[in-house]
């Protein structure tokens, strides 16, 4: 069998002619959302594939999906459902000797894999990643290679101190007390506050205006860059934990995750050209 070959054209497509590969069938359509959900994905496999193949799994993050599927010869079929060949990928350390690909230059291979693998694969750590570097503005760029190493990603700061949710307007910015270690954050200048505003006004126009509106999107974008995501979101009031565990006003598609992913890798891009993040310590830093 021959596994080299050209992409099709979507992870639909792929994910069918992985499953035609490892169990001989052709399934689906599928519909876009469950690729944002890897363990929806994983059982809604399971259920189709019970008479036909074998085990399961689906890991890396949501830009570099990976589908593996057991034959019933106990070898697997691993694919990339972004197209991209094997080796391009950044491979963890724990996969040398126990994931062996036989065509790594494809997006889709035959493979034998430990049972330290499998189970690797089953049941990743956990990564606890923050957001909030000091060269960095928070945006939600955690590391989307931990995926890859089978860890969970537990993310701080999702929010940005409520940067993300417009909560600040740039004609009227924020005071904040002595010793406030965001007073030497540029972020939080009349600047740097036109820009975000100015950055997210396409995410406004998209799914509503309001801290109450961003929030949850901004949420559930986050949960859904990465397999077993979860977020460790801070609160001042009431109001805001009712907030930040209310669900966006619809679910979030594909196109939905790529276009806030665009539209904030712009918005970090002006933010990176306006110059650095600390600022010195100064009297009349704060405007």
């Amino acid at each position: 069998m021959e596994l080299h070959m050209n992409a099709p054209a979507t992870p639909a497509h792929w994910l069918t002619t992985i499953i035609h590969y490892a169990a001989g069938i052709d399934l689906f359509p599928v519909e876009d959302t469950v690729f944002l959900e890897p363990h929806r994905l994983r059982s809604s496999l399971e259920a189709a594939l019970v008479d036909t193949a074998g085990r399961v799994r689906i890991a890396g993050a949501l830009d570099r999906r990976l589908a593996f599927i057991e034959r019933t010869d106990g070898r697997w079929v691993v694919g990339d459902l972004s197209g991209l060949p094997h080796n391009s990928r950044a491979w963890p350390a724990w996969a040398c000797g126990r994931i062996k690909l036989d065509t790594p230059g494809s997006w889709l291979s035959l493979a034998t894999l430990s049972e330290p693998a499998v189970y690797r694969l089953s049941r990743p750590a956990v990564l606890l990643a923050a957001l909030y570097h000091p060269e960095y503005f928070p945006l939600p760029r955690f590391p989307l290679g931990a995926a890859d190493h089978g860890t969970t990603v537990l993310i701080n700061k999702p929010l940005a101190q409520g940067l993300l949710t417009s909560k600040y307007d740039p004609a009227h910015p924020p005071r904040f007390g002595p010793g406030d270690h965001r007073l030497r954050k540029a972020w939080f200048t009349p600047q740097a506050l036109r820009i975000i505003h100015d950055g997210l006004q396409p995410v406004r126009d998209r799914f509503g205006a309001s801290p109450a509106d961003l929030a949850p999107v901004m949420l559930a974008y986050c949960l859904h860059r990465a397999s077993n995501a979860a977020v460790l979101v801070g609160f001042t009031t009431p109001e805001q934990v009712r907030q930040n565990l209310t669900p966006p006003a619809r679910p979030l598609t594909s196109d939905d995750v790529a276009f806030i992913r665009d539209t904030v890798s712009t918005l970090q891009r002006r933010l990176d050209a306006a110059g650095e993040v600390f600022l010195d310590e100064r009297q009349g830093a704060q405007p």
